[in-house]
């Protein structure tokens, strides 16, 4: 029987949250291709995008 594995990622709503999950993304040690990876890709992106929306970089002066 195979053991079903539950990931556990949250939206990011708030600076707490997004430190929470830089925290825990941190602490994946796993193989490529298995469920935890999956998950890790996915936390990725949610802080990510968060990040983005949160953190903005405006456009270098080039002069």
């Amino acid at each position: 029987m195979q053991a079903t594995f539950r990931m556990n990622i949250k939206p990011i709503g708030n600076e707490t949250d997004r430190q929470n999950g830089v925290e825990r993304s941190g602490l994946f040690d796993v193989k490529k291709g298995t469920d935890a990876d999956e998950e890790l890709e996915i936390l990725a992106i949610v802080i990510d995008n968060y990040e983005n929306d949160n953190f903005s970089i405006g456009m270098a002066d080039l002069i």
